[in-house]
Formats: structure tokens, C-alpha cells, sequence
């Protein structure tokens, strides 16, 4: 075992361990025969397709040496097969919850964007409207009552739109300009 390990610690990064493979699993054949030594040549073979980049060693070139040198190598590489695929699985279930989160992400910034936009325009339609009553009540009261003093301007530049419609409705029948302002319970 321990030579094992150790001829494949020595090739792993090497061009050339494609051509020692053959040896360095030859070395366990017997050794997979035990229920020890399968656990020992799985993790050996785990750690080959791993670490063993594509261009020294391919997955299928890694499958014809083992089915090749040792007894029942097929299935051994069939039983490492089903877990890289179920590794595989794994990483792509990421991938996926990782893109959905980041679709999602996306989506809401869009959808807050969006509903930030219709706010604004229905906060600056209002915003308008409010400015166009008060200009209007300031020209009614200026055709019925004169130029404005000060005070007036002031009351129509921050007032509610209810009580400019209060104002305006009190200007047709008014008599002073004191008598549209005043507050009535």
C-alpha cells in the first residue's frame, strides 16, 4: 500500500503518469481482493481523477487502466462513476440555487426600480396638481381682491390641497380677502 501511495504521490503532477498507471495499480491487485484494500484502491482512484489534470490523465484513459489491470475494475470504476456523477449533481444544484438567487436579486432590484419610478410620478403629479390649484386660487384672489400681501402668499405656498379648495370655494361669495382665511369649524 504504502509504495502504492507513494509511486502515485511522486507521478501525480507528472506528464508521465499516464504510461506508470499500469505499475502503480498493478501493485494492488491483490489488494483489491480484500474489503480493506477496495476502500484503499477506491480512494487512490478518487484522488487520481482528481488531482490528475485532464491533459496527464482523462477520465476514460483513467477507466482503461483499471478495467484493464485489475480484476473487476469495471465495476470498481462504475461505483466511482455513480459518485463523481452524484458530485457532479451536487455542484450544479448550487450552481443553480446560486444563479436563482442571483435571477431573483435581479428581478426585485428591477421590480423595486420600477415601482420607485411610478411613486415618483404619481408623488410629482400630485405635487403638480397642488401647485397648479394654488396658482389658480392666487389668481382668482388676486382679479377679486387686488395685489396680495405676503401673508397670503405664504398661506397658499404650503397649504393642504383640501383647504386650497376650501379657500376656493369661499372666494366666489368672500367680501375680504380676511374672509376666505378664516378658519370655520
Amino acid at each position: 500500500m504504502l509504495h502504492t501511495a507513494l509511486l502515485t504521490l511522486k507521478y501525480i503532477f507528472r506528464n508521465e503518469l499516464r504510461e506508470r498507471l499500469p505499475e502503480i495499480l498493478g501493485l494492488l491487485r491483490d489488494l483489491a481482493q480484500s474489503s480493506m484494500g477496495l476502500d484503499y484502491v477506491r480512494t487512490l482512484l478518487r484522488y487520481l481523477a482528481q488531482a490528475a489534470s485532464i491533459d496527464r490523465l482523462s477520465g476514460d484513459q483513467l477507466r482503461q487502466v483499471v478495467t484493464e489491470t485489475l480484476s473487476g475494475g469495471g465495476e470498481l470504476m462504475l461505483t466511482i462513476a455513480e459518485q463523481w456523477e452524484q458530485q457532479a449533481m451536487e455542484r450544479g444544484i448550487e450552481k443553480g440555487i446560486e444563479k436563482g438567487i442571483e435571477k431573483g436579486i435581479e428581478k426585485g432590484i428591477e421590480k423595486g426600480i420600477e415601482r420607485g419610478i411610478e411613486k415618483g410620478i404619481e408623488k410629482g403629479i400630485e405635487k403638480g396638481i397642488e401647485q397648479g390649484e394654488a396658482r389658480l386660487l392666487k389668481q382668482l384672489l388676486t382679479w377679486r381682491f387686488g395685489a396680495l400681501p405676503a401673508w397670503v402668499e405664504s398661506q397658499l405656498a404650503g397649504a393642504a390641497p383640501e383647504r386650497l379648495e376650501a379657500w376656493a370655494k369661499r372666494v366666489l361669495d368672500a367680501q375680504t380677502l380676511d374672509a376666505v382665511f378664516v378658519e370655520r369649524s
